[in-house]
């Protein structure tokens, strides 16, 4: 299994990533936490890591991507 830093891509890059490596970048581009992610979503902590380790729906990613936006 490939392990890809998306701490190296470039934002105008995010459409070729997997929504879990944009959720990835968006939280580090922000610079919070899983845990502070987590909280924003009104979810644990680990759900953010599933997420972004798996294959989450797009939708539910959007939505926690424009929670990040918002609260940058």
């Amino acid at each position: 299994r490939n392990v890809i830093d998306v701490s190296e891509k470039r934002s105008d890059n995010a459409e070729n990533l997997s929504p879990g490596e944009r959720l990835t970048l968006a939280r580090k581009q922000a610079g919070l936490s899983q845990l502070e992610v987590a909280n924003l979503a009104g979810i644990n902590q680990s759900g953010i890591s599933r997420m972004e380790r798996g294959n989450p729906k797009p939708e539910a990613v959007e939505r926690i991507i424009r929670l990040i936006q918002e609260k940058s």
